[in-house]
């Protein structure tokens, strides 16, 4: 069951039931004032009858010189009192000492009780008597009393039929039914009318959600309307924008995972068939000579030496991506120094020289890895270096952070390109680097190595005038250190 719903029948049947509960409240107290009017009325009426008959018997006795006015005297005057005075739906019964009726009376109502009640209370005695008339039930107020008449004791009894205010009671709760039903059937259509524009933000709420979750993370809610729904927005707003911001992030992910398995693919396909056809041409033919077993050898050789830092360089940066790294208090002036040891038959080969200059800076990092990215930059530089030059390698401190700096007076690289170098398998010569044993990982893996380090790396390059890279690290105070 919707809200708007629930809102709409709990508000309708408490309007229901507060109108039909005061409506019935105020006819049962309308009903209570006029019976008491009513019995006031009648109460007044019956004791100006006994006035009346009181006095017309005296003037009987009197009149006529008599020492006591008879019974029937009486009787006959209580008539000629009753006829004058009483009107349509009125009656009246005059009663001796023994409760016997001793003037006209042929209605079937008891007032054996009323006049029981008279006689010990001594006052008028009014009551309310429903009987049963000509068109159904009737309502009757009665009221008794005891009068003194030439020393004997009567008993009056009077009825007025109240039938009437009964009648309009009934009428006015039916009328007031039909108020009920109108007055709600006008409130249900305005409530619905309100309830649905008070909920229509809610409506858009949910609208929006469902574009959300269908996939449409760049929606966003206006924020309008009541405070309650302003602040809904904005956090529905804000929900969004972390759920977009995530779903970008694993896209991105995804999207360079894919990009990198692909271009790790294309990149291992060239190796593999270059072993495999070599190898396969060695075992199809087992006369060759011992200069193109050595040539074929060779070509195996070198792309499977390929195909180890290929699959080295890769595991080095998927690994940096995950996890936290233990860093501790590395010396930079030592890094660098073994760096430049492990480089010297590389440089015998090329031809190249490397001139280190080192200052005692200390690092917090991970050695292996901040060495991996230093080997992989002065290993680029060596690349790019044509015979005879010199490759520069020097770290000092600077305000606080450790500045390294790798250079070469190569050929350089292109200005649309140097945005590039640090994507993986990015070349900008890819012939040349191939023919190195290059794959492109190398710069990429410095890039990420120096993120998790929370280094900034730099590069500046003209072409065909060199490439310079810096790296800089926040140092840290005091020696130690490895």
């Amino acid at each position: 069951m919707k809200l708007w719903f629930k809102l709409f029948i709990s508000s309708v049947l408490i309007v229901i039931t507060a109108v039909n509960v005061t409506m019935t409240w105020m006819l049962s107290i309308n009903l209570t004032a006029m019976l008491a009017n009513e019995r006031e009325n009648a109460a007044v009426h019956h004791e100006y009858l006994c006035t009346l008959i009181k006095d017309a018997v005296a003037y009987e006795r009197l009149s006529t010189d008599a020492f006591m006015v008879t019974e029937e005297e009486v009787a006959d005057i209580a008539e000629k009192i009753f006829m004058a005075q009483l009107h349509e739906g009125s009656s009246a019964v005059l009663f001796d000492e023994s409760q016997s009726a001793i003037t006209n009376y042929t209605d079937e109502l008891s007032f054996a009780d009323m006049l029981t009640t008279a006689k010990e209370e001594k006052t008028i005695f009014s009551a309310i008597k429903k009987v049963q008339g000509e068109s159904g039930e009737e309502y009757l107020i009665v009221c008794c009393s005891l009068i003194r008449l030439e020393g004997k004791n009567y008993y009056l009894t009077d009825c007025r039929n109240i039938t009437e205010i009964y009648n309009q009671n009934r009428e006015q709760q039916k009328l007031s039914q039909w108020v009920s039903i109108i007055c709600t059937v006008l409130f249900s259509i305005v409530l619905l009318i309100v309830t649905k524009l008070f909920l229509r933000p809610l409506d858009r709420v949910n609208h929006t959600l469902k574009e959300i979750s269908g996939g449409n993370y760049s929606k966003r809610l206006k924020v309008k309307g009541s405070e309650e729904f302003r602040s809904l927005s904005e956090n529905v707003n804000l929900m969004a924008q972390s759920v977009e911001e995530n779903y970008n992030t694993i896209q991105s992910v995804a999207d360079e995972r894919k990009q990198f398995i692909d271009s790790l693919s294309h990149e291992i396909k060239t190796p593999l068939t270059s072993v495999l056809g070599f190898a396969e041409l060695m075992r199809m033919k087992p006369d060759l000579s011992s200069d193109e077993v050595l040539e074929y050898s060779s070509i195996i050789a070198e792309e499977a030496a390929r195909l180890r830092s290929l699959s080295g360089k890769m595991m080095e940066l998927v690994s940096t991506g995950n996890g936290s790294l233990e860093k501790k208090s590395v010396r930079l002036d030592k890094l660098l120094t073994d760096i430049s040891v492990a480089f010297e038959p590389i440089l015998k080969a090329k031809s190249v020289k490397l001139k280190t200059v080192t200052e005692p800076v200390v690092i917090m990092a991970d050695r292996d890895l901040f060495k991996s990215l230093l080997y992989n930059l002065v290993d680029n530089a060596v690349k790019a270096s044509p015979e005879n030059e010199t490759v520069s390698l020097s770290c000092k401190e600077e305000g606080g952070f450790a500045v390294i700096t790798v250079s070469d007076n190569g050929r350089g690289i292109a200005p649309d390109e140097q945005k590039k170098v640090f994507e993986p398998f990015y070349m900008t010569d890819k012939s040349r680097s191939r023919k190195a044993g290059g794959a492109g990982l190398g710069l990429a893996l410095c890039a990420e190595i120096a993120k998790k380090h929370d280094a900034i790396i730099r590069l500046n390059s003209e072409v065909n005038k060199g490439t310079t890279i810096t790296v800089t690290i926040k140092a840290v105070n005091g020696g130690g250190g490895v």
